[in-house]
């Protein structure tokens, strides 16, 4: 092995090490929740740097055993996202494992099995994601090109790295898909024996000039205990955290199984043991309603979501593209039944064709 091949074959595996280290960092730290994918990840990473930096140097049953640990985490890492495939994934896994283990099949064809394995996940999520996944996708698809198409080329090993570069900003992006999962996970219940459910909408909820957010807090209350009555869900969408955590706590503990918390902020710690805390970023924010209306789509069910509030949003991205995403939902939440009601703040804003936006697309007003 050359110097320059040398050189790239050390940066790629140290490169792949650090970022795995860097994910175990983050999860202990608690700047990133305690999860499978990420745990998966992190080992996966650290394995795979780790076999690269001494696959010259051991015997193969060592390199054998560093490789298959890397390929079980990288297969859960994966497939970390859909618990229920992982029931299938997992034991696959483990056989093809110990079949290469036992050398009772071709070595070098065994990669292209856990490379297949874990391609079909990344794909999966990708489609069930959306978006968000984009650089995960494209890293992982870049990985498989730089492994079946520049093996034997330094070339490999730097495109290698930027692969995996791409990978790790996306699994620290995934912070707010988790939240699909703590929706599903928070509604094991069945679903309750309904034919049908009311077409949903967008209720803009006006308060009057000068009213204090206890008097919007009020009418939240009033509205979960509505809900509860009638045996529907509610989820409050809180941005910026401009409602008090007690508050907060205090609406959620009113029934913790029909009303969930997510607070959109950055930065925050300790409100993570009790609420679902996600980046505030438009990105974030869709994805969340996607999720939502996809749960009360399956379910039968209508629910009621509240954003708290609606004026802090616009301030925070633009008039222009909170409508985007408003109109871009609209079909889903009609279709889910989900009743989208949006604290609005008209006198905030100095432009005057602010308002009338919001009010043309709104299926009805509420004035508190």
């Amino acid at each position: 092995m050359g110097q320059v091949e040398l050189a790239a074959t050390l940066m790629n595996g140290a490169v792949t090490l650090v970022l795995g280290a860097a994910i175990a960092y983050f999860i202990f730290s608690k700047r990133l929740e305690r999860h499978i994918f990420y745990f998966s990840w992190a080992v996966g990473f650290i394995f795979y740097g780790l076999e690269i930096l001494v696959r010259e140097y051991v015997e193969v049953a060592a390199l054998s055993a560093i490789g298959a640990v890397m390929y079980m985490f990288m297969v859960v890492g994966a497939w970390g996202l859909s618990p229920r495939n992982l029931l299938i994934v997992i034991p696959v896994t483990l056989v093809l494992l110990l079949i290469w283990m036992l050398g009772s099949f071709p070595t070098e064809l065994f990669p292209a099995f856990f490379f297949l394995i874990i391609t079909v996940g990344v794909a999966y999520n990708r489609v069930i994601f959306g978006k968000v996944f984009d650089k995960i996708f494209v890293g992982w698809l870049l990985l498989l090109v730089a492994n079946y198409l520049l093996w034997g080329y330094w070339m490999l090993d730097v495109l290698a790295v930027i692969a995996k570069l791409l990978i790790f900003m996306g699994i620290l992006d995934q912070e707010f898909t988790l939240v699909a999962e703590k929706i599903r996970a928070s509604r094991k219940y069945p679903p309750a024996a309904v034919e049908a459910y009311g077409e949903g909408g967008l209720i803009l909820v006006i308060p009057p000039q000068g009213s204090s957010r206890r008097d919007e807090i009020k009418w939240i209350e009033f509205k979960v205990k509505e809900n509860i009555a009638k045996q529907l869900d509610t989820y409050i969408l809180c941005f910026h955290s401009i409602l008090k955590h007690e508050d907060l706590r205090r609406l959620k503990w009113m029934n913790p199984e029909r009303v969930s918390v997510i607070i959109f902020s950055s930065g925050l710690r300790k409100a993570q043991e009790e609420f679902t805390v996600l980046d505030m970023d438009i990105a974030s924010v869709g994805a969340c309603l996607t999720e939502i209306t996809r749960v009360c789509l399956n379910r039968r069910e209508g629910c009621d979501v509240i954003l708290v509030d609606l004026s802090v949003l616009i301030h925070s991205f633009g008039a222009h593209n909170i409508l985007s995403l408003l109109l871009e939902k609209m079909g889903s939440i009609r279709e889910s039944g989900v009743n989208l009601y949006a604290i609005f703040h008209p006198e905030t804003f100095s432009d005057p064709s602010v308002e009338p936006l919001f009010r043309k697309i709104s299926d009805a007003i509420v004035n508190l």
